[in-house]
C-alpha cells in the first residue's frame, strides 16, 4: 500500500495557514471600542525617555488603545460595545534622574509597578451589560515569567494589565 508522506515544510505551511485562518476568524468578531484618554498631560507617567515629545506620548496611548481593541475583539461577544474612559496611566519603572549615566533608562523596581485607572461601560445594543471603575496594579510585575524580548516593549506591563483584565475579569463575568 502506498502511503502519502508529507514533508515537514509542507506540513509547516499547512499549519501556518490554519493558524492564520483561525486568527482571521477571531478578528472577524466586531466589537465597537471607544477609548477616551481625557487629559494625558495629567497622567502620572507616560514618558518614554528623559526628553519625551508629544509624538512619543501619543505612541504610548496608541499602544494602549490597540491593546484594548485587540483584546475586546478577542474576549467580548460580537456586537458588543466597550467604552473606556482612562483616568490615569503609570508605566512600570521610573526614570531616576540622580543616576545621570542612565537618565534615559527606565529603572524597574518593585516600588514602581504599572498602574491603570479607568471607568468602563459594556453594552449589547442599548442594554448595559457591565459597567464600573477599575484601578489595576501589578505589584508582582517583576516576578512574572516574561520573555526578555517583550520586557523591553514600550508600555508592555500596562498592556498586560489590559489583556489580563479583559481575559480574567470581563470574559468571566460575561459567560
Amino acid at each position: 500500500m502506498n502511503t502519502l508522506k508529507i514533508r515537514p515544510a509542507i506540513a509547516g505551511i499547512v499549519a501556518m495557514a490554519l493558524c492564520l485562518s483561525a486568527t482571521a476568524k477571531a478578528r472577524d468578531n466586531s466589537v465597537d471600542v471607544s477609548i477616551d484618554f481625557g487629559s494625558p498631560s495629567e497622567y502620572t507617567d507616560i514618558e518614554t525617555g528623559a526628553l519625551t515629545s508629544q509624538k512619543d506620548k501619543h505612541y504610548v496611548l496608541d499602544l494602549i488603545r490597540d491593546e484594548f481593541l485587540d483584546n475586546a475583539n478577542r474576549y467580548l461577544p460580537s456586537g458588543y460595545t466597550l467604552e473606556v474612559n482612562i483616568q490615569d496611566i503609570d508605566l512600570a519603572g521610573e526614570y531616576e534622574f540622580f543616576y545621570t549615566r542612565y537618565d534615559d533608562t527606565r529603572i524597574m523596581r518593585s516600588v514602581y509597578p504599572p498602574r491603570l485607572k479607568f471607568s468602563y461601560l459594556i453594552r449589547d445594543d442599548e442594554i448595559i451589560v457591565e459597567q464600573g471603575e477599575e484601578s489595576l496594579i501589578d505589584l508582582n510585575y517583576l516576578w512574572t515569567a516574561t520573555p526578555l524580548s517583550q520586557r523591553n516593549e514600550t508600555a508592555y506591563y500596562v498592556k498586560t494589565l489590559v489583556a489580563d483584565w479583559l481575559r480574567s475579569d470581563i470574559a468571566r463575568k460575561l459567560k
